[in-house]
């Protein structure tokens, strides 16, 4: 019984951080992105890194 929970804890743990955690970084990707774009006209894509 104590495995059939912890692979049940682990499956809500994954769909948690499925539909949470993947799509607050791709928001705050996508929000952060066209600031640096707006600081930085001189990149070259629009996901761009950090200076080298």
């Amino acid at each position: 019984m104590d495995a059939l929970r912890r692979a049940c804890v682990l499956a809500l743990l994954a769909v948690a951080y499925l539909f949470v955690v993947l799509p607050a970084g791709l928001a705050a990707r996508l929000l952060r992105d066209p600031l640096n774009r707006a600081l930085r006209p001189d990149a070259r894509t629009y996901w761009s890194g950090p200076r080298a």
